[in-house]
């Protein structure tokens, strides 16, 4: 039995991909055929609950109400905690959730914001210095103010004539 993990062995599979087609733009669907083709990788067994968990949390996450000042909100949100050594996801309605809950659940989604922004400027300085002099340096703005009050602007009015 291998001991290389899941991730490790897709992105064998990927690397092969990506040697087959150089030069050509990849996507995910043209690899799973090829990867079929060439019987490096068949569906595993799927948790149905798993699945089923994946699913809903996927419907909660998009469920959108207005509320009376014509603002689009989530419905839904989460809060994951271990207990027991187990990893649980706990859900609740923003209109009836405990402030401790929405606090905790607000905190969790920007703190996974900065994670994505520190890796997005570990990718870039990466690129900056091992590619730059040589195609040019990409700038990069963590200061979202201005983009959120864009789309806030953007938006309004849309709302307004709903």
């Amino acid at each position: 039995m291998t001991t290389t993990s899941y991730p490790k062995q897709m992105q064998a599979i990927w690397q092969q991909y990506e040697q087959t087609n150089e030069g050509e733009e990849l996507t995910i669907r043209d690899c799973f055929d090829w990867a079929i083709k060439n019987k490096l990788w068949s569906p595993r067994p799927q948790d149905v609950a798993k699945i089923f968990g994946n699913e809903m949390s996927d419907a909660l996450r998009q469920e959108i109400r207005i509320d009376d000042s014509g603002r689009q909100y989530r419905a839904k949100h989460c809060v994951k905690e271990e207990r027991g050594g187990i990893q649980l996801t706990f859900w609740g309605d923003i209109d009836k959730a405990t402030k401790q809950f929405m606090a905790k659940s607000f905190q969790q989604r920007r703190k996974g914001i900065v994670n994505d922004s520190y890796q997005l400027k570990q990718d870039v300085d990466h690129f900056n210095e091992y590619r730059g002099k040589e195609v040019g340096q990409i700038q990069l703005i963590l200061d979202f103010t201005d983009d959120v009050a864009e789309l806030e602007a953007v938006r309004k009015p849309e709302e307004d004539a709903a």
